[in-house]
């Protein structure tokens, strides 16, 4: 998802994620988690996972590469975020 400022390219940088769920503490069972996945299909090397799952817990900021492969797991409560992306600029090589 790139922009285009003053003919220059931009693309996304950094993710932000600020999670503002009221209410009763997230369950796994309540799904809407952030699914980041590792890179180039490689495992987490603490305890070789191929993804993390952070929970929508209430006051929570979530940083990560924006390239990294992600998505937001189905949720059977509402999920209220607020996000936010850095762009940078694409260099031309």
């Amino acid at each position: 998802s790139g922009r285009r400022a003053r003919g220059r390219q931009f693309a996304r940088r950094v993710t932000a994620v600020y999670y503002l769920n009221e209410g009763r503490p997230w369950r796994p069972g309540d799904g809407g988690a952030l699914r980041v996945y590792a890179r180039g299909g490689r495992k987490w090397a603490r305890d070789g996972a191929a993804h993390r799952d952070v929970f929508p817990k209430l006051d929570r900021l979530v940083l990560f590469v924006s390239t990294l492969e992600h998505e937001v797991l189905p949720t059977s409560r509402p999920r209220v975020a607020l996000t936010q992306w850095w762009y940078g600029r694409v260099d031309a090589r």
